[in-house]
């Protein structure tokens, strides 16, 4: 069990933490409580809080989370109404089970857009199975969640649940519709290469950055063939198109064992592509070549990727970041929510109940991540442990404000 056993002081704290909650209630007050009026002891939005302040304090499941409320009862009782006492595992899984996600994740949005930075930047999209969530006995498939992420500030602003990772292409536009992209880059990977897909993210005021596979096969050959005759030094005759400008930016980097050289080809010359009309403002494709060299053996593994665009001017080095970027989704939020979180160890085997805890913790993480530190480059394992020691940061975290 995560819980600490040391109790963080209240005396000075009481006040705070009644304003936290206060705050907290307002982003909530939309959420209906489905469960009967008879034998509720628990306001639902006072377990979804208490669930999430467990969560901030190194909890990771029900049952932390009710072992955690029990220990901190003396000063959660000055926040909330606990005549009754706090909620047990069963009423917390009870409350994520009934809840609706798509309430939750309004409330969540709202919450999480208050810390947002007003400028637009960056968009990841992607998807995480949550491994632990499938019922082999009953045939029940894994829980599949494609989330938004905000790289440059380390915010999830929105999350939709699919059957399955085949099914992302059509969860990506429901995604869409719940964000507010104007201004902003918003990078897929090839489950959100589509025409339809391209213009929702134009039509809402956004840029698209998408990577181009075998899914899109003659819009790849055509890209292909334009970057090869980019490539060709030939005298060209009269009657062939000019060979297409490009630019190019390189950068080296290495670490765990491996020097990584990658280099990014842009090109505005799309007379090229036999599908571009089809394409809502394609303005630019991208060819991304990496190798990777291993210091210990020499090995060498080379890739090579495609984009489209609809930024007029990105330029080479622009595309290397973006590229590269896009990424942060998988190591920053995916694979912290394995390692910190411990997502896939979770055994929530309600489809709805899971769907929300994976909502509370990327809640969580983007909270974490949001809020000044104490300290100068804290992991997120020492913020969640300040956060179970210091009532302080723990209010601080909630709103995003300095300790």
């Amino acid at each position: 069990m995560a819980t600490s056993t040391r109790r963080p002081p209240i005396a000075s704290n009481s006040s705070d933490g009644k304003r936290v909650v206060s705050v907290a209630r307002r982003f909530f007050k939309g959420i209906r409580d489905p469960r009967a009026r008879r034998g509720k002891r628990h306001r639902l939005t006072d377990v979804v809080l208490m669930s999430l302040m467990a969560m901030l304090c190194t909890c990771d499941n029900a049952e932390d989370i009710a072992a955690w409320t029990d220990l901190h009862k003396d000063w959660l009782q000055l926040w909330f109404d606990l005549k009754h006492g706090t909620p047990s595992q069963d009423t917390i899984l009870r409350v994520f089970e009934a809840l609706r996600p798509r309430a939750l994740a309004d409330a969540v949005k709202s919450w999480l857009s208050s810390l947002r930075p007003a400028v637009a930047g960056h968009i990841a999209i992607d998807g995480k199975t949550l491994r632990g969530s499938r019922g082999a006995a009953k045939g029940k498939t894994a829980v599949h969640l494609v989330s938004a992420w905000l790289r440059d500030a380390g915010l999830v602003l929105g999350q939709v649940k699919t059957e399955d990772k085949s099914n992302e292409t059509t969860a990506i536009p429901e995604l869409l519709r719940l964000l507010d992209v104007e201004g902003s880059v918003v990078s897929i990977d090839a489950a959100g290469c589509y025409r339809a897909i391209a213009k929702q993210i134009v039509e809402q005021k956004g840029h698209y950055f998408l990577a181009v596979k075998n899914n899109q096969l003659t819009l790849k050959q055509d890209i292909e063939r334009l970057f090869a005759e980019g490539n060709e030094s030939r005298r060209r005759s009269v009657d062939e198109l000019p060979r297409p400008v490009t630019t190019q930016a390189r950068d080296t980097d290495g670490g765990h064992g491996r020097i990584e050289e990658r280099s990014a080809t842009v090109s505005s010359d799309l007379g090229w592509l036999t599908t571009r009309e089809e394409w809502k403002n394609l303005s630019a494709v991208v060819m991304i070549e990496a190798s990777r060299t291993s210091t210990t053996t020499g090995e060498v593994e080379t890739e090579r990727r495609y984009y489209i665009t609809s930024e007029a001017t990105l330029s080479a080095e622009r595309a290397l970041d973006l590229s590269r970027g896009h990424w942060s989704v998988e190591n920053q939020l995916h694979w912290v929510l394995d390692v910190e979180f411990r997502e896939d160890h979770s055994r929530i085997r309600s489809r709805r109940a899971a769907e929300n805890f994976g909502l509370l913790r990327r809640m969580a993480l983007s909270m974490l991540k949001a809020a000044p530190t104490p300290k100068p480059r804290m992991s997120i394992t020492q913020r969640r442990r300040y956060c179970d020691h210091r009532l302080d940061y723990l209010c601080s975290v909630l709103t995003a404000s300095p300790v």
